[in-house]
């Protein structure tokens, strides 16, 4: 009999990772594990309960910081993804490579979900005006800013922009990174955005890193349209989108939604054109102004609403209420979905023969994996939509020297909070998602565990993925970062250090160092 398993990560010192699935009770063991529990005593001492990871799920309030600590843990890898997960000494299965944690922390790989990184063209020399003060927007107006960045990813080749952003995913993968959010925005003309789109398709096709493209053709008023808004408006509706979406290169859609930039019916008018050509709207909002983008994207079903630094009262309710009105429709839609399912099984059942149950066959306190696949499939409907989450990007507040977004605020009022570097030329050159988050965790007063949350399953939330990555839970990807660490708090205290030892994505080591364990 060959090796169960591909992949086994034994003796890993202590496990963390965000709690989104459903167990099943009955504490009863179900084999082969499929699933495997992470909710405590069942999965100790090498036991392994029936449960099931419930789809997109974004973790807010309360839930935010409620992750799992398992010690002495191992995971087990099966054709790229988490087969098992439990605790023990000695009691990690069997598999082809074993590898030792040698005692270190172990999370899930680090979801980024804002960056701009396809781009041609430093801004170093900006550094001098931001530090005298003058305002990006008076920058920009100037010719700087996203347009100087414009000129120079025009003028370049789809080779030169592969060459360019292959060292950044590198660093960035070295620091954790196994997902990575890409956004358009600086060709600003059809061909162009197509131009970086095809660059983020092409690195998608052979990098190990995971990349999730975003249209955001929307990112600036191109100078030769400075005169006619309203055309460049209308060359995004009619001709971007389309283009973009019948060529499959984009599956979300951005606009920058801010004073000086794209009005709130701009960005709204944009934002249902990218509905229409099926890409999910984004938003940058409340970054420098709140002038309503927050409240006009969270009311559209945006997946992320993005910086929020100057995030008010009425924009955070809008997001609270999205997360409310999502709950309430997935949560019909189950309803509806289920009582489908039943009476067809009753139908099916009444026409059929019904078997003798023997003493071998699995107990009603016993969940077979029939029953389980149709709980993991019926939580899926539940929360397939998580509401419109708030991206948070740390890193480029401390950049500006501009205030910092109110998580505390938005977590209070159950929005879930995710965290992004939001890398790019101009605003943000921070390329390590790591620095951002430990950044996030003092500025935002966040603890270690919301933080963590922050930048793996609520970051997949925000790309769509959370039901693939994000959480170390049976049935996911083995997207996984082993830490020359002894606990979580331990990578927040050494801040600035990377103590990245080694990251796996869908099973493969990707990347490793030597800290010194």
């Amino acid at each position: 009999m060959g090796e169960l398993y591909d992949l086994v990560i034994h003796n890993i010192g202590e496990l963390v990772t965000p709690r989104t699935c459903v167990a099943h009770g009955g504490g009863a063991q179900v084999k082969p594990a499929i699933y495997a529990d992470l909710y405590g005593s069942g999965a100790m001492g090498g036991q392994s309960q029936g449960s099931a990871f419930t789809g997109n799920v974004a973790l807010g309030g309360e839930g935010q910081g409620d992750v799992l600590h398992l010690k002495d843990a191992w995971v087990a890898v099966k054709d790229g993804l988490i087969a098992e997960v439990g605790s023990g000494a000695g009691s990690a299965p069997d598999a082809a490579k074993r590898r030792d944690g040698g005692g270190r922390l172990a999370t899930p790989g680090l979801v980024d979900p804002h960056t701009h990184l396809v781009f041609a063209g430093w801004r170093e020399r900006e550094l001098g005006d931001k530090l005298r003060g003058v305002p990006y927007l008076d920058i920009l107006a100037a010719g700087g800013g996203i347009l100087s960045t414009v000129r120079a990813t025009r003028a370049a080749t789809e080779m030169e922009l592969t060459d360019h952003v292959v060292p950044i995913l590198e660093h960035m993968m070295g620091h954790g990174v196994t997902t990575c959010e890409v956004k358009s925005g600086y060709g600003l003309t059809c061909r162009d955005e197509m131009k970086q789109l095809n660059v983020i398709k092409e690195l998608a096709s052979f990098y190990p890193l995971e990349l999730v493209p975003t249209l955001m053709a929307a990112h600036a008023i191109p100078s030769e349209y400075k005169d006619d808004r309203e055309g460049y408006v209308r060359l995004v509706i009619d001709e971007i989108i389309p283009a973009v979406a019948q060529n499959g290169l984009a599956e979300f859609c951005d606009v920058f939604c801010e004073r000086g930039v794209f009005t709130v019916e701009e960005s709204e008018r944009i934002l249902r054109a990218g509905l229409a050509a099926g890409l999910a709207p984004k938003c940058h909002c409340d970054e420098i102004e709140a002038i309503g983008g927050t409240e006009m994207a969270a009311g559209l079903g945006a997946v992320s609403c993005e910086h929020l630094i100057c995030c008010t009262q009425t924009g955070i309710e809008a997001l609270a209420e999205s997360q409310r009105k999502s709950q309430r429709k997935s949560s019909a839609e189950a309803s509806a979905g289920a009582s489908a399912e039943v009476s067809s099984q009753a139908s099916t059942k009444s026409s059929a023969e019904v078997p003798v149950q023997d003493s071998t066959k699995a107990s009603a306190e016993e969940p077979t994996m029939a029953s389980m696949k149709a709980s993991a499939e019926a939580s899926a409907r539940v929360r397939k939509n998580p509401g419109t989450i708030a991206c948070l990007l740390p890193a480029t507040s401390f950049y500006l020297d501009a205030p910092f977004a109110p998580a505390r605020e938005l977590m209070s009022a159950g929005v879930p909070v995710a965290i992004g570097s939001d890398f790019n030329p101009g605003s943000c050159p921070v390329d390590s998602l790591l620095l951002a988050m430990q950044i996030g965790c003092y500025k935002y007063r966040m603890t270690p565990e919301e933080t963590l949350t922050a930048v793996t399953q609520n970051a997949a939330a925000a790309l769509g993925r959370g039901g693939r990555t994000g959480s170390l839970e049976a049935g996911k990807q083995a997207d996984i970062v082993l830490w020359d660490a002894p606990n979580l708090d331990y990578i927040f205290y050494r801040f600035g250090a990377n103590l990245v030892q080694s990251v796996y994505k869908k099973g493969d080591l990707v990347a490793e160092t030597e800290n010194g364990w």
